[in-house]
């Protein structure tokens, strides 16, 4: 499965072959281009961020061992991430959410501690 998303808009579709990759790829990116100025809303390329869902054996097949997948649409060139934040979930490559659960975590102590600091003792 292949996921893109820009600014909260999210899409994925599954592939055959690297060009189908490339070629679904570029058309989704340019379709929410296209939506988010219909919209008249700003698109911030610097945000817009693509992760490839798929286990190791696939995905070298696709976009070749230890490869980042790119893509450019509208002279901006999108490069996979290994993680990212979609709607306040943590996604990596690899979907453990071992990465969510340690932010999680973090935000959990975080609070703790500002909370005992305000509390009697």
């Amino acid at each position: 499965m292949f996921c893109i998303y820009a600014d909260d808009s999210s899409t994925r579709f599954y592939i055959q072959t690297p060009r189908e990759l490339q070629d679904k790829s570029v058309k989704v990116l340019e379709k929410i281009y296209e939506n988010m100025r219909n919209s008249r809303m700003l698109i911030n390329a610097d945000k817009t961020s693509l992760i490839v869902f798929m286990n190791s054996k696939r995905r070298n097949y696709l976009i070749g061992k230890g490869e980042p997948f790119r893509i450019e649409v509208e002279n901006n060139i999108t490069e996979e991430d290994n993680d990212t934040k979609l709607l306040g979930v943590w996604f990596e490559r690899n979907p453990n959410f071992k990465l969510h659960n340690e932010k999680q975590q973090d935000r959990i102590n975080q609070k703790l501690n500002e909370l005992w600091k305000i509390t009697d003792r």
